[in-house]
């Protein structure tokens, strides 16, 4: 039996538009830093990378639209 994470595992593994991913402590339990063309390439990959597998229950996207401030070095 493979379990849902180690499915989840294997697709974000196998998509080029997906930049990073990390584990959650909250509603979601992943979150992903993917790139897409737009609003349409989004849910494009929406639809044919992730919702066809039965190991996803609900995904919630959410687009960046301005950076505020750039990332920092960690504090000494």
């Amino acid at each position: 039996c493979t379990s849902g994470s180690t499915i989840f595992t294997v697709i974000l593994h196998k998509r080029a538009k997906s930049i990073s991913a990390w584990t959650l402590t909250s509603d979601a339990d992943y979150l992903l830093n993917v790139y897409c063309n737009g609003p349409a390439g989004l849910n494009t990959l929406i639809h044919r990378a992730f919702l066809p597998y039965s190991a996803l229950a609900r995904v919630q996207d959410q687009i960046v639209m301005t950076q505020l401030k750039a990332d920092a070095p960690l504090p000494d």
